[in-house]
């Protein structure tokens, strides 16, 4: 990445892999494009790629600095079809979106958030409040304030965002954690609708990060991933009991019978 006065430009560097019908194994081609657009400061942190503008082909999204401190916007870059990428448009507008505790580790997240076909995007602002940009289906988005997360007493400084099917109903969900354990998951009713269902803390921990939610036992349940980093650093899983309370979980052997044919 170059920064440079004036006229800021982004270097981006694909490693592109060539899938070959005849062939079993895949080659990489390494392939450099330019992003580039007019601004006061460029600091890129975050990347997501899907189409957002419908037109069939990989666009970028990348959080940016328009500030001297912070990464404070989106900005969504539109594909050629010949990998070259321009600016299209911002997603929300400054200060929607922030780093993790002054690192370049931007909890947004996107997918079909409003089920119509094309990719929206979830991202938290500075002040804990929590952003739907809904796609109009060309890549330009409209913002609306889910939730604040710091009102409601559910978490203080959230630091990961993820989308999944928590209550198992057909549509993506709002999952979110902060670094002291807390958690909470954000009911997608319908239509625009969103409902915050806290979870209990994670017990017996100080600090955590990397907390997923996945359904790990195909029950229909999502279970709970985190790795602890104080009072000292592990991996813990946690299996969802059916009522969103999750225990330690314990492998279970099962007995198979083998037969002879």
């Amino acid at each position: 990445m170059s920064i440079r006065t004036g006229r800021w430009r982004v270097l981006f560097v694909i490693e592109a892999m060539e899938c070959r019908r005849a062939m079993t194994s895949a080659s990489f081609a390494r392939i450099e494009s330019e992003l580039s657009f007019d601004g006061s400061r460029v600091q890129a942190g975050g990347l997501a790629m899907a189409d957002f503008d419908g037109d069939g082909d990989v666009d970028l999204l990348t959080a940016m600095s328009t500030t001297e401190f912070w990464v404070d916007r989106l900005a969504m870059f539109a594909n050629d079809g010949a990998g070259s990428f321009e600016f299209h448009s911002w997603v929300g507008s400054q200060g929607d979106v922030r780093p993790e505790d002054g690192s370049f580790s931007i909890p947004f997240v996107t997918g079909d958030v409003d089920l119509d076909g094309d990719i929206d995007v979830i991202s938290i602002d500075l002040n804990d409040s929590l952003h739907l940009h809904l796609n109009d289906g060309h890549g330009l988005f409209e913002r609306q304030v889910v939730l604040d997360l710091l009102e409601s007493g559910t978490l203080d400084s959230a630091s990961k965002t993820q989308l999944v099917d928590f209550d198992q109903d057909g549509d993506l969900d709002i999952f979110v954690s902060d670094l002291r354990g807390n958690l909470t998951w954000v009911e997608n009713v319908a239509n625009g609708e969103f409902v915050n269902r806290a979870l209990p803390r994670l017990p017996n921990v100080e600090s955590v990060d990397q907390v997923l939610a996945f359904d790990f036992r195909h029950d229909g349940q999502i279970d709970i991933i985190y790795r602890e980093t104080s009072p000292t650093f592990r991996l813990v899983l946690r299996e969802n009991q059916g009522t969103n309370s999750f225990r330690p979980y314990v492998a279970r052997r099962t007995s198979r019978k083998l037969h002879r044919r």
